[in-house]
C-alpha cells in the first residue's frame, strides 16, 4: 500500500514475531494522519510488559488514547499524530 493512505490499521492477534516493531512501523506508514491503529493481543503474553509496548506505539508516532485489558486480552487505541 501507499504511504499514508488508510483510515484504520488493526493488528488482532499478530505481533507474534520478534519483529513486531516492523509490522507497527508498516501500519504507521501506511496510515493518514489521525488515522487509528487497534492492537488487541494476549493478555497473558504482555502481561508484564503492556507499557512496553505502549512506548513502542508512541515511538514511532502514534499517540495512545486508550489502553486497557480485559482477562484475556489487552486492547490500545492509538491515533497518528505525526
Amino acid at each position: 500500500l501507499e504511504n499514508n493512505k488508510v483510515d484504520v490499521s488493526v493488528f488482532c492477534l499478530s505481533l507474534m514475531g520478534t519483529n513486531y516493531q516492523e509490522y507497527l512501523q508498516e501500519g504507521y506508514r501506511i496510515l493518514k494522519t489521525y488515522g487509528s491503529m487497534f492492537v488487541v493481543e494476549p493478555q497473558k503474553k504482555w502481561e508484564n510488559n503492556s507499557e512496553k509496548l505502549v512506548l513502542e506505539l508512541e515511538s514511532i508516532g502514534m499517540k495512545v488514547v486508550e489502553s486497557y485489558t480485559s482477562s484475556r486480552f489487552l486492547y490500545i487505541l492509538s491515533l497518528k499524530i505525526k
